[in-house]
């Protein structure tokens, strides 16, 4: 074998999808025959594949033979940390979304996932331990990371995956979505349709568990875009009422509001923003820009930032059966962070300005 050939990077689905212009999820799903996947898509990946002489790694087929045969009931099942019960009052689109796509993911792959709920009110933490112990969960996603510091396990013994770019005590391999990169494309498209007096809208508890990366993004990133800087973030909760959303925006006059969330909260429960806005000046709602960083372009008409929730489970699965196969368990000295990127969706909210 020549140096050249030798040196020759092996055919991967990162480049049948490179070259196609589509996703590494469509290209792994067409190459297993998923009926989601059209008979003409599967055609042209299958096709690609050949050409760049693509075949199934041997130790993905090695671990999916293990995974068939059954060896151990316990084997094939991946334990999911569900903290929805801390945020059971408004919830967390973003993450119940992630969930349905690492269960669909892993059911694909031939695992099931088993979700552990984690509410101290309900369980004691070391209790909840005992529960992961007992039924002999080896694998874990954790989608919250300060359970990693709260929670009493056994983490050398556990093939463990975060779902969130927190900063950790720890080091533990990681899939998540960048939040700078989200606001950074928010402002920008903003910017480009020629709003100059963005407001911000974040929960205090989301932005908190995020580290408070989405309101720092946005005012670095209003400050670097010479945008006004004069209207302050609106931080809400369960106390926040209509009428605090009307005295911001009467007192700052924001040209276009940035929700962090698909619905606002108030001190009656969630509302659609639309909803918000519209019960103190239907008038102001019509003529005030919106946009969301957790855009859902199924259920809505909002601009916004979709986070491609389905290759974060897609990518978490792959992650974690790479992991099983090379018996990655423990505290890892040089740990693998894979950033899912997200993208912009064109909505009905976001009029160009004159």
């Amino acid at each position: 074998m020549s140096m050249s050939e030798s040196s020759k990077p092996r055919p991967s689905i990162s480049m049948i999808a490179r070259e196609l212009g589509v996703s590494k999820t469509t290209v792994s799903l067409a190459l297993r025959g998923n009926p989601r996947i059209s008979l003409k898509t599967k055609q042209k990946v299958e096709s690609v594949a050949r050409d760049q002489g693509y075949t199934v790694d041997p130790h993905l087929t090695r671990a999916f033979s293990i995974i068939r045969k059954g060896r151990s009931s316990t084997h094939n099942v991946i334990g999911y940390l569900d903290t929805s019960q801390r945020t059971r009052d408004f919830g967390n689109p973003f993450a119940d979304q992630v969930k349905r796509n690492l269960i669909e993911s892993a059911k694909n792959k031939g695992f099931s996932i088993s979700s552990f709920v984690v509410d101290e009110q309900k369980m004691p933490l070391l209790r909840l331990k005992q529960i992961i112990e007992s039924r002999n969960i080896k694998y874990l996603l954790v989608p919250a990371p300060a359970l990693i510091d709260d929670l009493p396990l056994d983490w050398e013994n556990l093939s463990t995956i975060v779902l969130s770019t927190r900063p950790l005590k720890h080091r533990f391999n990681r899939v998540t979505t960048s939040n700078y990169q989200a606001m950074s494309l928010m402002m920008k498209s903003l910017k480009h349709k020629g709003y100059g007096r963005p407001g911000f809208i974040v929960r205090k508890d989301i932005d908190a568990i995020q580290d408070n990366e989405c309101s720092i993004a946005f005012l670095g990133l209003r400050k670097f875009l010479e945008l006004n800087e004069r209207v302050p973030i609106l931080f809400t909760d369960k106390t926040t009422s209509v009428a605090n959303y009307e005295d911001w925006y009467r007192k700052h006059r924001p040209d276009v509001v940035i929700q962090n969330d698909r619905t606002g909260i108030t001190e009656n429960g969630p509302l659609d923003y639309s909803q918000i806005f519209s019960q103190f000046s239907k008038s102001l709602e019509e003529g005030l820009g919106r946009c969301s960083l957790n855009a859902d372009p199924s259920q809505e008409t909002v601009s916004g930032i979709i986070r491609n929730e389905q290759e974060i489970g897609f990518s978490a699965i792959e992650l974690m059966l790479s992991m099983i196969e090379r018996n990655v368990m423990g505290l890892l000295n040089h740990p693998k962070i894979i950033t899912i990127l997200s993208s912009w969706y064109e909505g009905s909210t976001l009029p160009r300005k004159s």
